[in-house]
Formats: structure tokens, sequence, C-alpha cells
């Protein structure tokens, strides 16, 4: 094989990696928006069923979620640390409560949903997060290594500890 060959096959495979990518960006944020609507819709039908439609709570999650789907390919893991190092700055005025505590803790599971989801997909869709979650969990492991009995007290209590000290 010549040089123009391997330059040829380079060059394919890096074009091929750059569409596909381009293809994911696309793909992740609708899949990111629909699971956004799945979860807007299934707080519709709890609202609905029960006649709470007009709840201020309701109808401010409602609007949060809508804004989100909207923005939804704007995310970035530099747009999430802008806003935390800039939150003092924000008038952000808090959400207004439901009337029935059964409709806030709908509201309550849809926005845990929510943010569930915001963070899977900044952590594991985007290059960005995959990034930093890996620095991350490399600091963790070299933190375990460096004092092994501290990472033993980080095991939850439900995890049998022959499995983690292997």
């Amino acid at each position: 094989m010549t040089f123009e060959h391997i330059l040829l096959i380079a060059g394919v495979l890096g074009l091929s990696c750059l569409v596909s990518y381009a293809l994911w960006v696309q793909v992740r944020v609708v899949r990111l928006r629909e699971d956004f609507f799945e979860i807007r819709d299934e707080l519709f039908d709890f609202a609905a069923a029960r006649g709470e439609l007009d709840d201020p709570g309701y109808r401010d999650c409602r609007d949060t979620i809508n804004s989100l789907i909207a923005l939804a390919d704007s995310v970035s893991l530099a747009l999430i640390a802008y806003l935390i190092r800039n939150q003092r700055d924000m008038k952000i005025e808090p959400c207004p409560r439901c009337r029935s505590e059964e409709m806030q803790q709908a509201v309550d599971r849809a926005l845990a949903r929510y943010g569930t989801r915001f963070v899977d997909y900044i952590r594991r869709e985007t290059i960005s997060g995959c990034i930093a979650h890996l620095a991350f969990r490399l600091a963790q492991t070299d933190e375990a290594l460096l004092h092994p009995e501290e990472g033993i007290r980080a095991i939850p209590d439900n995890l049998p500890r022959e499995l983690c000290m292997s």
C-alpha cells in the first residue's frame, strides 16, 4: 500500500467521523426534546385528569419545560458553567406552589425527571460532558488509589463489600 492510499483512507475516515458527529449532534437534540415532550405530556395528562390545568405551579412548570424544549439545541457544558458562575447576579424568583399536594408532588416528580435527563444529556451525550465526566472519574480513581481506606467508607451500605475489595 502506498502513502497515497494511506492518506486517502485517513481522509475518508476523518471525513466520515465529522459527518457522523454532525448527525449525532442533531439526533441527540431530537432525543432530548422528545424526552422533555414525554415528561411534559405526562404532567399534562395528570393535571387534566384532576382538572388542575390552571394551577399556577403546574403552569410555571409547563412554561419552564417548554422553554427548555425550545432551547435544547443551545445547551452545553460551557453554558451550564456560565450559569453556575453567574447565578448570584441573576434575578430568579421562586416557583409558585401548586394548590394541591398531589399536584405539587407530580410537578416535583416531573422536574426531577427533567433534571435527571438533562444531567444525563450533558454527561453522556456531549463531548465536553464526556471529557469532564471521564476526568472526574479518573480523579476519583486516583484519590481512591492514594487513600484506599477512605474509598471503602464511600461504598453504599446495600452493596456487598466483597465486590468492591477485589
